[in-house]
């Protein structure tokens, strides 16, 4: 969940920076709209309602703020989902065996970001060519399926290499060896980086 977290906030960032110089789609907006669209009047009521009296409370003048507060919510929910698959995804490779490749990769890559891609290209109010979008979101989606891979396989390498050790580790020689921390602190580092 944490992998996915920290790799989805770099997608966010690069979506955002391509909209905001290229006029191309932010995913995290369109599928908010997407998801209040789908839920009963109610709810979407209630979560208005909720929001306002937040910051109401918090001291904020509510017509200044309420559609930076909801552009937040919507990255957050998105964060959210990233999380989410990153967790979902590590679950099952892990209980379907399945070796990281470039082909898993592509694959959950795939898995994640088409549904999201087909929702903002419907939706999404880009005067960019849908096929521009289209080539551009897969792109960074099956880069993160692959960076998801990558480190599934960095976590399966580091758990084989610290639990039973057998007398040929000529494998590891060369390799500096990281903790599960030091591994986080890198990850973290590139992805507020990018």
């Amino acid at each position: 969940a944490l992998v996915g977290g920290l790799l989805t906030l770099p997608l966010m960032a690069l979506q955002y920076l391509a909209d905001q110089l290229y006029g191309l789609v932010f995913v995290p907006f369109d599928v908010f709209d997407w998801m209040a669209g789908l839920l009963p009047g109610s709810v979407i009521t209630f979560g208005i309602d909720a929001m306002i009296d937040m910051l109401r409370l918090l001291g904020f003048n509510v017509a200044n703020t309420a559609k930076i507060a909801e552009q937040l919510m919507a990255v957050g929910q998105y964060l959210v989902l990233g999380i989410a698959a990153g967790g979902v995804y590590f679950i099952i490779l892990y209980w379907q065996k399945i070796r990281p490749s470039l082909i898993a990769g592509v694959v959950v890559g795939a898995l994640f970001g088409f549904p999201a891609v087909a929702i903002s290209i419907a939706l999404g109010d880009s005067k960019v060519h849908p096929l521009i979008n289209f080539i551009w979101l897969m792109l960074l989606y099956l880069i993160w399926g692959v960076a998801l891979i990558g480190i599934y396989g960095k976590v399966l390498r580091y758990e084989a290499s610290t639990g039973t050790h057998t007398a040929d580790q000529s494998h590891l020689r060369g390799v500096e060896k990281l903790n599960r921390r030091q591994f986080v602190v890198m990850l973290g580092t590139g992805a507020a980086t990018i």
